[in-house]
């Protein structure tokens, strides 16, 4: 045995060989690390930007849902204001305030058609 591990070391084309064999390996094994890494480390970084997306669309919706809020209080107001205002009674107040009155008979002029 010792005598082929003599003639290995001493044939320069078999040195060659075993070189080449040995870079194409670590060629081989560099590529496998990183391969393993990046497999490794994925789901990591998948889990990390899937709940960063479930955070940025849960402050949509929080959002939202105050818009909605303060909608739903402008359209609460305005029905109370439309409603005060088609009531008679509180017409006629506004009216008076605002300086309108009602008309006497003497100020209404009534127009006919000529035939």
């Amino acid at each position: 045995m010792g005598d082929i591990k003599e003639l290995v070391e001493s044939d320069s084309v078999l040195k060659i060989k075993m070189k080449g064999k040995n870079k194409k390996n670590n060629n081989s094994n560099i590529f496998g690390f990183f391969l393993g890494t990046i497999l490794t480390f994925l789901p990591l970084f998948a889990t990390v930007y899937i709940k960063s997306q479930i955070i940025n669309q849960g402050y949509k919706i929080a959002k939202m849902v105050k818009e909605l809020e303060e909608l739903q209080d402008t359209r609460d107001y305005l029905s109370a204001k439309l409603s005060s205002l088609q009531n008679p009674k509180n017409l006629y107040k506004i009216a008076q305030k605002m300086g309108y009155e009602l008309p006497s008979i003497e100020k209404i002029d009534f127009f006919t058609s000529k035939k």
